[in-house]
């Protein structure tokens, strides 16, 4: 059975609920069924930021097979060697998650949130593919 964990900062609110429903049903969809071939143990900081290090070092103790979360840093302090997956890292480069974007390196990956400065491009890229 693979073992996934979720580090969350947040309450579990109607929204986050929602939220992880549909990553069971993505999960669901790749054959990975809860109950019967998966186990996912979600801890949630309930807003309390203090809370994210111990919440962190508990789940590594579980040793799961790989973590999903979107507060990579309390996770990165607390393990070296359990694959780390981060959604919506402000800037992973700069903030030392991930030594470049295209090779992380380490034990974490994930989506990052692309800075403001980086619309002009967008915006450029967008009216090259676009330019009717």
């Amino acid at each position: 059975m693979a073992r996934v964990g979720v580090l969350w900062p947040g309450e579990l609110s109607p929204a986050a609920r929602q939220l992880f429903e549909r990553f069971r049903e993505a999960l669901r969809g790749l054959g990975w069924v809860e109950g019967r071939n998966l186990a996912l143990d979600y801890r949630a900081a309930e807003g309390r930021s203090e809370r994210l290090p111990e919440l962190a070092a508990a789940l590594v103790e579980t040793q799961p097979d790989v973590i999903l979360t979107t507060a990579p840093q309390a996770l990165q302090r607390a393990t070296a060697t359990i694959p780390i997956v981060f959604v919506a890292a402000a800037e992973p480069v700069r903030n030392g998650l991930v030594h470049s974007l295209s090779r992380p390196g380490g034990n974490l990956t994930g989506s990052a949130d692309m800075p403001l400065e980086l619309n002009a491009k967008r915006l450029e890229v967008l009216k090259d593919a676009f330019p009717g």
